[in-house]
């Protein structure tokens, strides 16, 4: 750990004092046994929640459900207010009190949205 910091997905990070990893729905199998402690899950409102949840054992997890917009469009959810408030609290609880071993996935089923957050 370079300055107190672990080491983020290849890249040091000065944000946090834990490991943070964004992943698609694909790839969360392979977290399983990471004793992953906070997820935060963004899916579409017409997904079924990713069965790799039932295999993480006890985790936190703040569950969101919009399509990858920034404004309104038909036949499409749109990220409210108070989804982002949402996302911001939990990120705030996280770095409040950080869970010993304390490891985070976000995860999105948008590689564009994986992409915006890397």
């Amino acid at each position: 750990m370079a300055g107190g910091r672990r080491r983020l997905a290849g890249m040091s990070s000065s944000l946090v004092p834990f490991p943070i990893h964004v992943c698609g729905i694909e790839e969360l199998e392979g977290h399983c046994a990471t004793g992953v402690s906070h997820v935060l899950s963004i899916l579409d409102p017409d997904r079924a929640k990713p069965e790799a949840f039932g295999r993480y054992g006890e985790h936190a997890r703040l569950e969101l459900r919009f399509h990858d917009i920034i404004e309104e469009q038909e036949g499409q959810v749109a990220p409210e207010l108070e989804q982002v408030a949402a996302i911001l609290d939990f990120g705030r609880g996280l770095l409040a009190e950080p869970a010993p071993g304390c490891w985070c996935i976000a995860m999105s089923a948008s590689p564009a949205r994986r992409r915006r957050w890397a």
